[in-house]
């Protein structure tokens, strides 16, 4: 709800609604907790100011109930506020009622009314490099209002890079995880509305022969039993239809936005991650928008096949400059650790059929990865050896696509070109193990 301030608006204060021995003493607390807004509002009755944004809030005042008082609203500057309140009493049982509420005041002529609303329009799901976007600041309702400024963030970075309602650009790789924001100014030049943040996805392209997930979800194993075997593929559901691809034909990566660093503050139950200060890189459980979202997917495998209705899933390999760890959580909010190569090789994990399922999947450092699952139902339903290629960093310093791929136990790197690490060398305790 919108106030216009003007003379025919005359608000007051009203209790009558309440029965008098409904509160202790009939006495209720009003309390103005927060004022947003382009300069100070006071509250006052009979001249005599009871709230005052300018001296600090929050301001509380006791009132009787059964009562309606005339109050004055002071406006320091025209334009639209925000007044956030909270009334208490204590009931005659002695319980506590509360009750919050919010308003929006506009001061001035309602030609000069702002937009309530002011988003980014026209913004594709992911973009091809070299791709041309674009977008639209739009506003609603529309205002007279036309000095419409782009902010766009990257990492730590911020700048403007275009006015007026349209933008358009060439997308390059660096738009990838970055942010655009417009933001609408008055005439005065003063920013009277921002927009929620549009995030910038920039699809990774290929690794010679090999599509790149770098965002948006996948399940990196779709199941189905077909033939009496196991049939797994990755679905790829970053474009705008999902597209069943082969192990084989995939990297998946984990973007330098994927750094977490563990904190003191992590249960002791995460300390199979490291210690406090050290640096994983994390595709997390619950989904960011930026990052790669993997899963699996056993819809294909009807319950009532397979023992239990649980496929034996294992990790038998991971070859790569340092561990991975895909871990779930229970109902607490702890790891529930399903692979964690640091301490050996094979894991293996219950997967059940007719589920989808997300975890989180960390790794200690950048680099190239490759992971060896297998999958059985029994002795006699299997899926063979599944081996996925796995790239943590920036793409940058990916290697070029090998002309013949590794054998299954040589890690490898470009000759004389190693993968960054922006933390510098680690001594890796624990290394990789497979079988």
């Amino acid at each position: 709800m919108l106030f216009h301030a003007q003379e025919a608006l005359r608000p007051a204060w009203s209790t009558i609604a309440i029965p008098a021995g409904t509160f202790v003493d009939d006495r209720l607390d009003w309390t103005l907790n927060r004022v947003d807004g382009p300069g100070p509002v006071q509250l006052l009755e009979d001249g005599r100011p009871f709230f005052d944004s300018a001296d600090g809030l929050p301001d509380t005042v006791r009132r009787p109930v059964g009562t309606r008082t005339p109050v004055q609203w002071v406006f320091g500057t025209p334009g639209v506020y925000t007044l956030n309140f909270d009334v208490e009493g204590t009931r005659s049982d002695g319980t506590s009622s509360t009750a919050y509420k919010e308003y929006r005041v506009f001061v001035g002529a309602l030609a000069d009314l702002p937009p309530e609303f002011l988003w980014v329009d026209g913004l594709a799901e992911a973009y091809d490099p070299g791709a041309t976007a674009t977008l639209h600041a739009k506003q609603s309702p529309t205002s007279r209002f036309t000095d419409v400024r782009w902010l766009e963030r990257c990492g730590e970075t911020s700048r403007e890079v275009a006015t007026g309602a349209t933008y358009t650009f060439t997308v390059t790789r660096a738009h990838d995880a970055c942010e655009l924001v417009v933001t609408l100014r008055d005439d005065a030049g003063r920013e009277l509305l921002r927009s929620d943040p549009a995030l910038l996805s920039v699809r990774s392209g290929s690794w010679g022969p090999r599509t790149i997930l770098s965002q948006g979800h996948a399940d990196v194993l779709e199941v189905a039993l077909e033939g009496g075997a196991l049939k797994v593929a990755v679905k790829d559901d970053s474009g705008d239809t999902p597209v069943l691809r082969r192990p084989q034909d995939v990297l998946l990566h984990a973007k330098p936005q994927a750094e977490f660093v563990l904190t003191e503050e992590l249960p002791p139950e995460f300390g199979f991650l490291g210690k406090a200060g050290d640096v994983v890189y994390l595709l997390p459980e619950v989904q960011d928008p930026a990052l790669l979202w993997p899963g699996w997917d056993t819809a294909g495998v009807p319950t009532g096949v397979v023992a239990g209705d649980e496929l034996s899933w294992r990790l038998t390999a991971v070859d790569g400059p340092g561990v991975l760890q895909l871990f779930g959580s229970d109902l607490f909010g702890l790891p529930r650790v399903l692979f964690n190569s640091a301490d050996g090789l094979p894991d293996t994990t219950a997967m059940p059929v007719s589920t989808h399922v997300h975890a989180n999947w960390a790794s200690s450092r950048p680099g190239l990865y490759k992971l060896r699952f297998e999958l059985s139902g029994g002795a006699t339903i299997t899926s063979g050896p599944l081996d996925y290629w796995f790239y943590v960093g920036d793409l940058a310093d990916l290697p070029a696509y090998p002309s013949e791929e590794p054998g299954h136990r040589q890690p490898w790197h470009a000759p004389g070109r190693a993968c960054k690490d922006p933390h510098g060398p680690r001594d890796n305790p624990n290394p990789p193990r497979g079988t």
